[in-house]
């Protein structure tokens, strides 16, 4: 609801321009940030002519084309569907892979399971956890105090009895096709 241009291209051209960057170099990063979030062929789209899940990759689009060393996204799976996520997850790791900190609150533990290396876990204005993603998920009272569950693979691995904490499926079928050799 926080987009006020009538093209995407100038939506996203906003930040850059407003931190200093020149028309060129702006719309550069602008071009490039649309392109990694799929919306290259949108640049002359009216964003309210455009879905929710696209607006929301519009507003990252934004972000990414201010080029800072630290990105933070604000629950960015809300609203979207199994491509829209994949593609965040994508972008995570992109921007990751170029040495930028991502960082990210969200509730969604299936997604921090899949995409991060490090989660903190805050409660009532503390941090309960901070560790290596596998070691705070393995914590299950903290997580109740924070009103978090385990992704779905952990519980579902806990209730067959495994006491290994498993990020994901492939993590936990890798580890069964080890153990039955």
């Amino acid at each position: 609801d926080q987009i006020f241009k009538n093209k995407v291209i100038d939506e996203v051209m906003f930040g850059p321009l407003n931190i200093g960057m020149n028309n060129d170099e702006a719309l550069k990063h602008s071009l490039a940030a649309l392109e990694l979030v799929g919306l290259s062929a949108a640049i002359n789209d009216n964003p309210y002519d455009m879905g929710l899940s696209e607006r929301k990759l519009i507003a990252i689009a934004s972000i990414l084309a201010m080029d800072t060393d630290v990105v933070i996204f604000d629950e960015p799976t809300i609203a979207q569907d199994y491509n829209a996520k994949e593609k965040i997850k994508s972008i995570i790791s992109q921007l990751t892979a170029r040495g930028k900190l991502v960082l990210t609150i969200i509730h969604d533990m299936d997604f921090v399971a899949e995409c991060f290396e490090r989660t903190i876990v805050f409660a009532k204005g503390e941090i309960l956890l901070d560790g290596p993603t596998s070691d705070v998920f393995s914590h299950n009272e903290e997580l109740k105090m924070a009103y978090l569950e385990p992704p779905h693979v952990t519980q579902l691995c806990n209730s067959l009895g495994y006491n290994k904490v498993f990020l994901s499926v492939d993590s936990f079928v890798s580890y069964i096709k080890k153990s039955n050799v």
